[in-house]
């Protein structure tokens, strides 16, 4: 199975597809104050627990969130790095400039990747169980009072889900042609950051040209079908909740008062 790109949905029969995104989007908010609230090892342990139960539970292939999980490597080390050397500078291993590296450091960095992470892993399973559709619903809903202070939420509502949709297309869309561009000759990965520098316009053109295109493409297809973004319209919602929605807003806010309490 090829891994699954951050923010892809994948069809699935789990209880977690099931569910109301409103629903989900209500436990992942929850969850996230959850993330916020961690602190020290038992609580991350604890947390790895309850993310493996959760992909368990959601039949999504772990392989497909670690990979994707490895794409967000290099942001994840700069983040570490600068709580490392710039959080605090009393008991410094060293001052070098600018830079004071120091056990409070090193601990703020484990802490707010950890917390990075567990927040990428969260939202993963929200966008890989929810469908576009069900997602610009559940968003819709959440934005739903500010409508009536002249907000057009359906617009608001409909950019966030075609972001998100575009997320994968645009990761694959540029592996294609960092592939194409390889193959072709140029230097991508090459350990002379000049020779990078000098490819990557190859590289970077063909993706923003890629991406343009496939926004004028959807515009023309949502103008097609009628869709009107501008128009003032009022959206009215049928809040029906099964009992698998009960459960998970339960679990989420059982999630909570553990890391409140722990």
């Amino acid at each position: 199975m090829n891994s699954l790109p951050i923010g892809s949905y994948f069809k699935g029969d789990s209880i977690f597809h099931k569910c109301a995104a409103f629903t989900k989007i209500s436990t992942l908010i929850i969850m996230m104050i959850a993330v916020i609230n961690t602190h020290g090892l038992e609580s991350y342990i604890v947390w790895l627990i309850i993310v493996g139960l959760c992909i368990k539970a959601s039949n999504i292939d772990i392989d497909s969130i670690t990979s994707s999980l490895t794409k967000t490597l290099k942001f994840c080390v700069v983040v570490f790095l600068m709580n490392f050397c710039f959080f605090s500078s009393e008991d410094a291993y060293f001052s070098f400039f600018i830079f004071n590296p120091s056990y409070l450091g090193l601990v703020q960095g484990i802490n707010v990747v950890g917390k990075m992470l567990l927040l990428i892993m969260i939202t993963t399973i929200l966008l890989s169980t929810t469908s576009p559709l069900d997602l610009t619903k559940g968003i819709s809903m959440f934005l739903y009072p500010l409508q009536f202070v002249g907000l057009n939420v359906y617009e608001i509502s409909m950019i966030l889900s075609i972001s998100l949709t575009f997320i994968p297309t645009l990761f694959e869309e540029a592996e294609m042609i960092r592939k194409a561009q390889i193959a072709r000759g140029a230097k991508l990965d090459s350990k002379n950051l000049i020779t990078r520098a000098t490819s990557i316009v190859p590289f970077v053109v063909p993706v923003f040209i890629s991406a343009f295109k496939r926004a004028d493409d959807l515009a023309l297809a949502l103008i097609s079908r009628g869709i009107e973004l501008k128009k003032d319209r009022r959206i009215k919602f049928d809040v029906s909740l099964k009992a698998c929605d009960y459960y998970i807003l339960l679990m989420g806010v059982l999630i909570l008062l553990l890391f409140i309490f722990l």
